[in-house]
């Protein structure tokens, strides 16, 4: 079968799942758009079925392979070659976060509904579905009309870590122990750190809470944590390697993740998820609320609802078996469902289902699972 994946770079997410691919006996190609080799991205551009469309010599072979292949997949690339794929009304699917990252209201602002139905609503009718990297998209696009049976989960796959025994690395976590990795920037709500630390102190719980990331607002950070004597209990790590974070996932019984709407999937989960971690996740997040089933897999809470957030953290410190329960959980989840050999098998499969019945319904739960529709409030 001749597979093609169109989108402006090869990234380090992507790698794994187009050379699953090509293991499994399929003549593929990835169509690279933008020339940012020297921008400064986590890229592969030395492999040999990358093909350039940016450049004048490949531009045409890129174009023809868009057309011909039995399936396409676009991610991020020029509108116009969708058009060209759906010309042929052949085979497609699209793959994105979600439109709205700023609030759905901004349908109705004329430039971004035309952009939105430019680029995909407009052919809604036509032989593409919809891979989503966030559990909001189907809203998204249902509010601009597409039909609600052609959302299909997907996301961002990072490197899942297998061990010999995950019962002894949840043993030896450190107690009470807390984590949270991201930028120190707005949409990541770094503020509530503090919120939970300082009422956990409050209440006399015995804790350590890990803070790995910089950012510009790590000075204001730093004073409210001199201003709530919160030295003994708040440790600001700083930045540090990617295998630095596993390691203090590793570590870590509980992990929280507190960025707002604008997160469009958050792979920090799945990695947390991967490291046994105990997590809770805002609802708004886009990988929240395909990566857990809540109270199974781990804890969901309502956006801005920062009572909610502390009431949870506080339930898994005062219940080790339950926490225990969904570090085991969390970590099945991630090996058994949410990793790249499983997605790429299931696509796989997606392609034969639509080829013979127009959609699928084979997958309950993970990747290429139907994607309902979801309110955003929780």
């Amino acid at each position: 079968m001749k597979i093609v994946f169109v989108s402006n770079f090869l990234n380090h997410h992507q790698l794994k799942f187009c050379e699953n691919i090509i293991s499994r006996g399929n003549d593929f190609s990835f169509i690279a758009t933008e020339n940012i080799a020297n921008a400064g991205y986590q890229t592969s551009t030395e492999r040999d079925y990358i093909v350039h469309w940016f450049k004048d010599e490949e531009k045409q072979l890129a174009e023809k392979l868009i057309v011909d292949a039995d399936v396409a997949i676009f991610g991020a690339c020029p509108n116009s070659l969708i058009k060209l794929r759906m010309d042929k009304n052949k085979l497609s699917f699209f793959y994105a976060e979600r439109f709205f990252k700023k609030g759905t209201w901004r349908r109705f602002i004329p430039q971004t509904r035309k952009g939105v139905k430019d680029r995909i609503i407009q052919y809604k009718d036509k032989n593409i579905h919809i891979l989503c990297a966030s559990a909001y998209l189907p809203l998204d696009m249902k509010l601009l009309g597409f039909p609600e049976n052609k959302f299909y989960k997907w996301g961002y796959f990072p490197e899942v870590k297998k061990y010999d025994d995950i019962d002894n690395i949840i043993s030896k976590k450190e107690p009470n122990s807390i984590l949270w990795v991201a930028r120190l920037i707005a949409l990541k709500h770094p503020e509530t750190i503090i919120s939970v630390a300082k009422r956990l102190k409050k209440e006399g719980y015995q804790f350590h809470l890990n803070v790995v990331g910089d950012g510009p607002l790590k000075a204001q950070l730093e004073k409210e944590i001199i201003k709530h004597n919160l030295s003994k209990q708040v440790c600001l790590v700083g930045s540090v390697t990617p295998e630095k974070v596993r390691e203090y996932m590793e570590k870590s019984e509980i992990f929280f993740f507190t960025s707002n709407r604008k997160e469009g999937w958050g792979a920090v989960l799945n990695e947390s998820m991967n490291g046994g971690c105990a997590v809770v996740s805002n609802s708004i997040i886009g990988s929240t609320r395909f990566l857990i089933d809540d109270g199974k897999t781990g804890l969901i809470y309502k956006n801005g609802n920062v009572d909610d957030l502390y009431n949870k953290i506080k339930y898994l410190l005062d219940n080790p078996e339950k926490r225990k329960e969904l570090q085991k959980n969390a970590y099945a989840s991630i090996c058994e469902n949410w990793n790249v050999d499983t997605a790429t098998e299931r696509f796989l499969n997606l392609i034969e289902d639509i080829n013979e019945k127009g959609e699928s319904s084979r997958y309950e739960y993970g990747p290429c699972s139907k994607a309902e529709v979801v309110k955003e409030k929780w």
